[in-house]
């Protein structure tokens, strides 16, 4: 577990009203030295478009904002379709920005002070909960790629998290059942959340790497992780495991 993510933990409990989504957005972004988090609940159930929204907090400025809702650039912007169809996040150099309204929009969102980089995190829970967090940063390809080679893993917990913190403040119950970890499963779920190499865990655990890869393997595939990271974000969201 980076000191990065234990900053985050750490600062969960003081969050308990909608307005203080606002500062949980301001300390991400503090942390990870972004210029603007964007959290967006396309729904708490029971169905997800984009049409609407029902919870959003975004560090834009409010000009773009609304300039965003006028030109209606959700029809062309590759985000939002990429994140619809898509249960991996989305790394905004790599999709597809060459239509005419999709390059308007890319331009005009880093004249707005948006950045030239951003990275998209799905998340989605039972009965059509569907949330996206957004991350922006100015700075050159070489760095961004560097960057969320070292950030990535973090996202998709961060997003789990803040997710999960918006779900108790609107009271929203998650009803979704997991199949239960075995010991061994659940043990080593959570010495990865940890940080400890394979190796390491191994040994703890005194059994071999390849017999370790199948518990965190089963673990991942009874909790619908697409991968390590995201099994991990699903577990601390649920309980199953505390870091």
């Amino acid at each position: 577990m980076t000191e990065r993510i234990k900053s985050i933990i750490e600062g969960l409990p003081e969050f308990r009203k909608v307005e203080d989504i606002r500062l949980f957005a301001d300390l991400v972004r503090d942390v990870y030295d972004v210029d603007h988090v964007v959290y967006v609940v396309i729904s708490f159930g029971g169905g997800a478009t984009f049409g609407d929204y029902q919870f959003a907090e975004i560090t834009y400025r409010a000009d773009w904002s609304q300039r965003y809702l006028e030109e209606n650039y959700k029809e062309a912007d590759p985000t939002v379709v990429g994140a619809v169809q898509s249960f991996t996040p989305l790394d905004w150099k790599r999709l597809d920005w060459s239509a005419k309204k999709r390059r308007k929009l890319i331009l005009e969102a880093v004249d707005a002070g948006v950045g030239n980089q951003g990275y998209t995190v799905p998340v989605r829970g039972p009965n059509g909960q569907f949330a996206v967090l957004t991350i922006n940063k100015t700075c050159t390809d070489r760095v961004w790629e560097r960057y969320i080679a070292e950030t990535a893993s973090d996202w998709l917990l961060v997003a789990n998290f803040i997710h999960q913190k918006v779900l108790e403040i609107f009271d929203v119950k998650n009803e979704q059942e997991y199949v239960a970890l075995s010991p061994r499963e659940r043990d080593a779920l959570a010495m990865i959340s940890s940080g400890k190499s394979r190796t390491q865990i191994a040994d703890q655990l005194k059994i071999s790497e390849n017999t370790l890869r199948v518990y965190l393997d089963s673990a991942r595939n009874k909790l619908g992780g697409l991968n390590m990271p995201h099994a991990v974000a699903i577990a601390v969201r649920t309980g199953i495991i505390n870091i």
